[in-house]
């Protein structure tokens, strides 16, 4: 379940690199996480929903773009009404053992 507020990594607001549906898309994973793990499961459609962000090309776009740039992990096989989960790194979390954002 969405909330309205959202635990972000405070480094997406200064990353030029994001464009504003890359963070729309970061913000909809973030509101959906479990404040525990940082993980969720979600569908392309309820990204859609809370980013404002109909066409599903540009979502897989900024999830890809997201997880290059090492705000998040995405696994599963989601797409066509199904879930996939999401892993989101916030700052100064290791994503892998030499590598802390």
């Amino acid at each position: 379940m969405a909330r309205n507020n959202a635990k972000i990594p405070g480094r997406a607001s200064i990353d030029n690199r994001l464009s504003s549906t890359d963070f729309r898309v970061l913000i909809a994973i973030c509101r959906c996480i479990d404040m525990k793990t940082n993980c969720n499961h979600i569908k392309r459609e309820t990204i859609s929903n809370l980013s404002g962000e109909p066409d599903a090309r540009n979502i897989s776009r900024a999830t890809r773009r997201l997880f290059e740039f090492g705000y998040i992990t995405k696994s599963g096989n989601g797409g066509r009404s199904r879930p996939a989960y999401y892993r989101v790194f916030m700052d100064g979390e290791r994503v892998s053992s030499d590598t802390i954002l």
